[in-house]
């Protein structure tokens, strides 16, 4: 039982971590301009690449969610956008502590078929068949 306690608290301590960094990280993309910024740098895979990863556009994504244009923010990452609700319920969930998280509630073949999601997204949105899935306003 005392094993179960200690690594609760350590999953509470980087739960923690995660909603600071997230924060700080909302600060940063709500004051700076994504790509231009050092604390907004672009994505260093494409970059070295020239590929898209599932993750290229979210900042530019959450910078134009931010501002107000959530039809440009779905243009620079589509699957970051429908995840996002997600991901905030989840935080706050896990930081607060006042309704289950939806992480205590999936089956483990929800997890795999989301990694699944998440890496098909990555390979499509390289494909020429569907350039739409790739960020508009990549610098």
């Amino acid at each position: 039982m005392r094993i179960t306690k200690i690594i609760a608290s350590d999953a509470r301590w980087l739960d923690i971590a995660a909603g600071t960094i997230l924060t700080v990280m909302s600060t940063a993309v709500a004051f700076g301009v994504p790509g231009h910024s050092r604390w907004l740098p672009p994505c260093p895979l494409h970059a070295f690449t020239g590929f898209f990863c599932p993750g290229c556009g979210s900042t530019r994504a959450l910078y134009y969610l931010f501002h107000g244009h959530p039809a440009t923010a779905f243009r620079e990452n589509a699957l970051a956008m429908v995840l996002l609700p997600f991901v905030v319920f989840e935080l706050g969930a896990v930081l607060t502590c006042r309704w289950p998280s939806l992480s205590t509630r999936l089956r483990p073949w929800t997890l795999w078929a989301l990694l699944a999601l998440v890496i098909l997204f990555g390979v499509m949105r390289n494909l020429p068949w569907f350039h739409s899935l790739a960020p508009a306003n990549i610098s």
